[in-house]
């Protein structure tokens, strides 16, 4: 039978598609981007497409819905009632047996993923006998949402430069483990994703060598969670989806940029970090190295809080490192407008008693279109202090409240006919009733609780409380502390003892792009530090039970 044509009317790109074949599974066969936080099993409701019907001359076309078909039964699909909007699909549910018109819903497949780590400026330690004066390094900081690079000059010492990319891997899944499942349902899974990594960070250093001149990069250092770490190796991760969760190496690995594709570096030294054990990676090591927890005379608590959220506790004399899967909901997966960092998303937002309105703040001041994690952090927290939620995270009767089609209760923050407003006066009016449901507020309840079960479980190994709080990582950065606390996504403690960090990674990797000393010192932590799986300690399901719910006011 003869393959069918798809027009990707967003991207604009034109191509074939096997009868039968699934449409999200096609859209990532040929790199147009949809995202699937849930990597396609269609619990996340975030890959929404429109499929047009007409023709459409421009590209000697016809589509027709009725070729979007249920794969069992060959019927034609109807329109998703939880896609939210009339007429939408979503994407990973059907399967192409005809032409076909496909428009992706713009606050999915265009709202890209805004870049905040930034180091340019910073001066660092050089200690590099081996390479020539006046040699640039790199660094990348491969996460699992987005990849920061950069360039460093060994004379100066300075981070002159600095480049982004979002993570293609993210429409295969928002989460590390969705991306290992991934692997073990497709045969070609694990291919492609090594084949995304690196594509990723061969982009993020063609622009550097870009902003350095076109001077050539004379030695790269890469960190990343276990599983970004061991895709972009080639290496099997299965391994870290099954007991004992342990990667296929944990020792650093230094090879040619050509060896791993990076066609931007063909001659220079790559070193990958060590990882440490289970989930905990290099990214892992060179907070610690950044933030210099190793040489802490203290006790301090260091978290990166993100889909596998990572927790570092001790100092000098003690390191223990953990992590605890907090699941895409810090990153707005799973929540019904959950999105990322980018314009136009809810990065901040109150009920005040004096206002009839929500107060909110979009990235970029521009019309909302969706939340971010820093803004459904905000929701929970403002519900709660408004009392328009009690301390099991239900919803209460209130002016923004009310009951959808569904039967569940949701906070409507703004819309087409509902105002919302910012801090300096600015209304705010959205294409669609953008709201935060009953089901959000759990998604959030069970993350944020594994998060706290992870800290109190580190905490237990000192008998006491920290000295100091780091919050690592891009998501960190921008966490309103008042609201993590108020939630109990942090232990409330004076708030001079709360630091934040930025991207400690991304510091840890141009210290030991730049530094040989450096490097044995990232080599040494990784060794030294003593891995806790946090998901087996016995008291973890009771402590998690006992975080779902809200602390007091």
């Amino acid at each position: 039978m003869r393959g069918f044509r798809v027009w990707f009317k967003n991207a604009d790109k034109l191509v074939h598609a096997s009868p039968g074949e699934n449409l999200l599974r096609l859209a990532q066969r040929v790199g147009v981007h949809i995202d699937s936080s849930c990597g396609g099993n269609g619990s996340c409701k975030q890959c929404r497409v429109r499929v047009c019907r007409g023709p459409f001359p421009e590209k000697m076309i016809a589509s027709d819905p009725a070729r979007f078909v249920d794969a069992s039964t060959g019927a034609p699909l109807a329109p998703h009632e939880m896609a939210g909007g009339e007429g939408l699909h979503l994407a990973c549910r059907g399967c192409v047996m005809g032409d076909l018109v496909i428009e992706a819903m713009p606050r999915v497949s265009q709202a890209r993923t805004l870049v905040r780590k930034q180091l340019k400026g910073r001066k660092i330690s050089v200690d590099r006998p081996d390479l020539p004066r006046g040699s640039l390094v790199a660094a990348v900081d491969m996460g699992s949402t987005t990849l920061a690079g950069y360039l460093v000059d060994l004379d100066s010492g300075e981070i002159a430069a600095q480049a982004s990319r979002e993570n293609s891997q993210i429409p295969f899944g928002g989460d590390i483990l969705t991306r290992v499942s991934h692997t073990e349902r497709y045969k070609d899974g694990a291919d492609t994703l090594k084949r995304l990594a690196r594509e990723d960070v061969n982009a993020v250093l063609e622009l550097l060598t870009r902003q350095g001149g076109g001077r050539p990069i004379a030695g790269v250092a890469l960190c990343g969670n276990s599983v970004i770490q061991s895709l972009f190796m080639g290496w099997d991760v299965l391994r870290l989806g099954s007991h004992p969760f342990e990667p296929e190496s944990v020792l650093p690995q230094r090879l040619k940029g050509r060896d791993l594709d990076l066609s931007s570096v063909p001659d220079a030294e790559v070193y990958v970090f060590p990882l440490e054990a289970g989930f905990i990676g290099g990214d892992n090591v060179a907070a610690i190295l950044a933030t210099g927890l190793d040489e802490f005379e203290g006790l301090a608590l260091l978290m990166d809080i993100g889909t596998n959220a990572e927790i570092v506790c001790g100092g000098r004399d003690r390191l223990l490192v953990g992590s605890t899967p907090t699941g895409p909901a810090f990153e707005g997966g799973q929540m019904q407008f959950g999105m990322r960092a980018s314009r136009g998303a809810i990065d901040s937002v109150q009920w005040l008693p004096a206002q009839t309105r929500t107060v909110l703040t979009t990235i970029g001041n521009q019309t909302p279109v969706g939340i971010c994690g820093s803004g459904i952090i905000d929701c929970l927290a403002g519900l709660w202090r408004a009392g328009m939620c009690d301390q099991d995270g239900k919803l209460l009767d209130s002016r923004f409240t009310r009951t959808n089609e569904a039967g569940m209760r949701e906070v409507v923050l703004v819309g087409p006919k509902t105002e919302a407003v910012s801090p300096d006066g600015v209304i705010f009016l959205a294409g669609q009733d953008i709201v935060f449901t009953q089901k959000d507020i759990r998604e959030l309840q069970l993350a944020k609780a594994a998060l706290a079960t992870g800290e109190e479980l580190m905490l237990k190994k000192f008998g006491r409380e920290p000295d100091k709080i780091i919050l690592a990582g891009g998501f960190g950065s921008y966490l309103d502390v008042e609201s993590a606390v108020a939630i109990g996504l942090i232990p409330d403690m004076p708030r001079e003892k709360i630091e934040v960090a930025g991207n400690s990674a991304g510091l840890g990797a141009c210290m030991v792009a730049a530094s040989l000393k450096a490097r044995a010192r990232a080599e040494q932590i990784a060794r030294s530090t003593v891995h806790v799986p946090l998901p087996d300690e016995p008291e973890f399901q009771d402590l998690l039970l006992k975080h779902i719910a809200l602390p007091p006011r």
